[in-house]
């Protein structure tokens, strides 16, 4: 029979117990009473001393008592990681396991609390969780005795598969490694004083890990690890019994830090109860009962076929999470779908509770109750409880006349997997200046118009890299190399408000309304307020700016952001975000194009690009081509720019830019290279410029042609 120590652990930790547990505690004692021929009663069982010592027995091995000093030890390596890392493999090469590996199969260097706690909490044989706890107290030397039970510790499901991801992830942004141990040096900080701030700054950790990794819930977990006495661990167990003990609590997809903190302040409040009774409780007890015959909406195939169909009740993500289990087989748990397709359990779960929230609101149909606490699941599925070898607690099968309604819709529209999570490689001032010919003072310039105006026009001659420019300016403000933030189009005489903004094009029946790249920019820029987002518009001159943006000119200014006008097709209110940074590019040297639209104008910051030739960016990379025939083109090439600057029919907008002249390397450049870079890109365009005046055209066609010559 167990202890009160080791059913109601808390105890010792002074914590406060329910007029249930003080019951079941005397019931614990009169045993003892019973089976004893001294003892009559409370009174000599107390006097003699052995309730005292009734309620000590064994605590020392509690598994609290073991996990709190690891918690402590751990944390002394966070700066001593190599030796950290040493230990725990010595633990793995104890049962025999692989010690985790990079990519590239090399074993890892580096070592995070969730690859440990992970370690401890896989789905093992009795004998290798003893091996594993055995080495742990003995390569950190801990006091506390190896637990013989683990009444209330959740196990990590998945383990391999969350850790390798995670992996994956930290080897892309190391930084990941340090706010998780940062977390664990928070989270025993927060134990212990209970500060407001240091509470905050657990939170914001929390929601950063939950963002920027794959743990989502496991989060819950390190943190029950840490100090099992002030944070619960939310897996689908206690998530369940929480929702059953608090009925109007319902568990969201994703739980922000704040929440979560509050979350278990609530339960100790209103359950009075500790973690881990409270997680005994709910694993001990049968929280769900899995009678399905006790309940069925009684919808049939063609009630639910009707309900599928209403865009209101199965939304996008009704619809997603439907096609997941019809791929599945009908049947899954929460756990394996994420595994499977992606998002996390909690997604599953909310989202099924959400939606058949919607179908009971509009069908009026019975639900089914536990208590104060209504199964909103049962609504769509049957359950049983997961096998021992599947991830997961609970699994759900579909109703058979949902699945038959199911088959009747077309579901290939629906996402069947998420895409991974897309790594970019970090961007930032430095990596603009090596790759743009342009000055620090010039690049924080332009940074600024731009942060400040929200749209800018960069203008200047040919090949002074204005296209390239716009999209590095772009990944520097991002911090990183993504282009799915970023949409680039080019404007022509054609382009029209309805290819921009909105119109109605032509399908096989008649015309459809459509939105154009303008709204749809703004739609994925509302959708993510705190990131930017780029729009890119090539030859912004080349088309009729009045009439491709419409009445939308005025929102584009950065005092109008925001506000909200109608729209003349759809009758829609329509805003222009305050995170959308519009970049256009102009070429001073095309003759055809006229002045550009001065309410245009009046809306952007005009910044101009120059040949970049004197740049320590280009001298850089003049160097590593160390050829005299290059150094000789550069610097007619800057002789030529002078004379056109000077050109009274010119002038500086038509100089020839430092970008027909890179993209090459010492082991790339030839000398065939650089002359058909003259002969069709530099004397063509010289040719326009002096079409009337052979002399000067001539001149300069005999100074570059002569860098070739084999006299010189």
């Amino acid at each position: 029979m167990p202890t009160i120590a080791h059913k109601y652990p808390g105890l010792k930790n002074g914590k406060m117990i329910t007029g249930e547990a003080f019951i079941d505690i005397c019931q614990l004692m009169q045993e003892e009473i019973d089976k004893s021929d001294e003892y009559n009663n409370f009174i000599e069982f107390s006097i003699a001393g052995h309730s005292h010592h009734f309620y000590e027995e064994d605590t020392d091995d509690h598994w609290t008592n073991f996990y709190t000093e690891l918690a402590d030890r751990l944390l002394e390596y966070k700066n001593n990681r190599g030796e950290l890392r040493d230990k725990i493999k010595s633990v793995y090469d104890l049962v025999g396991f692989k010690f985790p590996t990079a990519k590239d199969g090399i074993i890892i260097e580096d070592i995070d609390p969730y690859t440990i706690y992970g370690f401890m909490h896989q789905k093992l044989s009795a004998q290798s969780k003893a091996t594993i706890f055995e080495g742990i107290k003995e390569v950190f030397d801990l006091e506390s005795p190896v637990p013989e039970r683990f009444e209330g510790v959740p196990m990590i499901t998945s383990y391999s598969f969350t850790q390798s991801k995670l992996l994956e992830i930290l080897d892309e942004e190391p930084e990941l490694r340090e706010h998780l141990w940062d977390f664990l040096e928070t989270a025993i900080l927060c134990a212990k004083n209970k500060h407001e701030d240091t509470a905050s700054d657990l939170a914001n950790l929390f929601n950063h890990l939950w963002k920027n990794t794959n743990l989502t819930w496991n989060l819950t977990k390190i943190l029950y690890f840490v100090r099992p006495f002030d944070f619960i661990h939310l897996d689908e167990v206690n998530q369940y019994f929480i929702e059953r003990e608090l009925p109007d609590y319902v568990f969201p997809e994703a739980i922000e830090g704040a929440e979560y903190l509050a979350l278990c302040q609530q339960i100790q409040e209103e359950l009075e109860e500790d973690f881990v009774a409270l997680s005994i409780k709910a694993s001990e007890e049968e929280t769900v009962v899995f009678n399905n015959d006790v309940y069925s909406p009684s919808l049939t195939v063609d009630e639910w076929e009707s309900l599928i169909k209403d865009e209101t009740i199965f939304v996008e993500e009704s619809l997603t999470i439907m096609r997941r289990f019809l791929d599945y087989g009908g049947k899954a748990t929460c756990s394996q779908l994420a595994n499977e397709y992606g998002k996390t359990y909690g997604y599953y779960n909310s989202h099924s509770v959400q939606l058949a929230k919607r179908i009971v609101k509009d069908t009026e149909i019975d639900v089914y109750k536990e208590g104060d606490a209504i199964r909103w699941w049962r609504v769509l599925y049957l359950g049983e409880y997961a096998k021992e070898d599947e991830a997961g607690i609970f699994s759900w099968e579909l109703r058979p006349e949902l699945i038959e309604a199911l088959k009747r819709v077309d579901l290939s529209l629906y996402s069947l997997y998420e895409e991974e999570k897309k790594v970019y490689a970090t961007y930032t001032e430095v990596d603009f200046l090596n790759e743009v010919f342009m000055s620090a003072e010039e690049y924080e310039t332009l940074r600024a118009l731009l942060k400040e105006k929200k749209n800018v026009i960069l203008q200047g001659a040919p090949g002074v890299g204005k296209t390239f420019a716009a999209k590095r300016l772009a990944w520097s403000i991002l911090g990183e190399a993504n282009e799915d933030r970023i949409e680039t189009i080019q404007f022509h005489q054609n382009y029209s408000y309805e290819d921009f903004i909105m119109g109605y094009k032509p399908q096989e029946e008649g015309f459809e309304l459509e939105d154009g790249i303008f709204l749809d920019v703004c739609e994925k820029a509302s959708k993510n307020k705190e990131l930017p987002y780029f729009l890119i518009i090539d030859e912004i001159n080349r088309g009729n700016i009045s009439k491709i943006f419409g009445e939308l000119m005025q929102l584009i200014e950065k005092d109008y952001r925001g506000q909200q006008i109608r729209m003349p097709y759809n009758k829609k209110p329509f805003s222009v975000p305050e995170n959308l940074f519009i970049i256009g590019m102009m070429n001073t040297a095309d003759r055809s194009l006229a002045l550009i639209d001065y309410a245009l104008r009046r809306r952007f910051s005009f910044y101009e690009m120059t040949p970049g030739f004197e740049t320590a960016g280009f001298k850089s990379y003049q160097a590593s081509i160390d050829n005299e025939s290059f150094n000789r083109m550069i610097r007619l090439i800057q002789r030529l720019n002078e004379e056109i600057r000077q050109d009274t029919t010119l002038g500086r907008g038509f100089c020839i830019g430092h970008s027909y002249f890179t993209g090459q390397t010492k082991e790339s450049f030839s000398e065939d290279w650089l002359k058909r870079v003259v002969q069709y890109d530099i004397l063509p365009m010289l040719n326009e410029y002096w079409f009337d005046d052979e002399n000067k055209l001539d001149k300069w066609e005999t100074h570059l042609m002569d860098v070739f010559s084999d006299e010189i």
